[in-house]
Order: C-alpha cells, then sequence, then structure tokens
C-alpha cells in the first residue's frame, strides 16, 4: 500500500494534497455560519477531517522526514 511513497514526485503530490486538506479544514474552521444549514455542514466537513483518526500536523511531519531521506538517497 505504501510503495508509492518511494518515488519523490509521489510522495510530493500526497505532501501537497494533504496541505490542502489542511488548508481546507482551516479555512472551513473559520468561517461563521449564517444559518442552521450551514452550522450543520460546518460540523459535518469538520468532523469528516477530525475523526478520521490521521493526525495531519504528525503526517505531514513523517512524511516531509521520508521525502527527506528520499531526497538524500537520489541526490
Amino acid at each position: 500500500m505504501f510503495v508509492h511513497l518511494v518515488h519523490p514526485y509521489s510522495l510530493w503530490r500526497i505532501r501537497m494534497i494533504l496541505g490542502y486538506v489542511k488548508r481546507f479544514r482551516d479555512h472551513i474552521a473559520s468561517l461563521t455560519p449564517t444559518g442552521e444549514n450551514a452550522q450543520i455542514a460546518k460540523e459535518v466537513l469538520l468532523d469528516v477531517v477530525d475523526c478520521s483518526g490521521i493526525e495531519l500536523d504528525r503526517l505531514d511531519t513523517v512524511l516531509g522526514e521520508v521525502y527527506q531521506s528520499i531526497q538524500g538517497a537520489n541526490g
């Protein structure tokens, strides 16, 4: 499952996507919903990310270290 992490391009793309998810989550958290439906949608979107079982900051740190080690091995 993690074979794609050996190639620097794939790992870089995964890190980029992870950054987009983090930015989206932070943006949604900063919004002020005006109605009940908007509040429900905000809470659902935040729960999807927060309750996924993945700590985005830690995963980014680990993937960054893997990326650096791959760059060192290839360079």
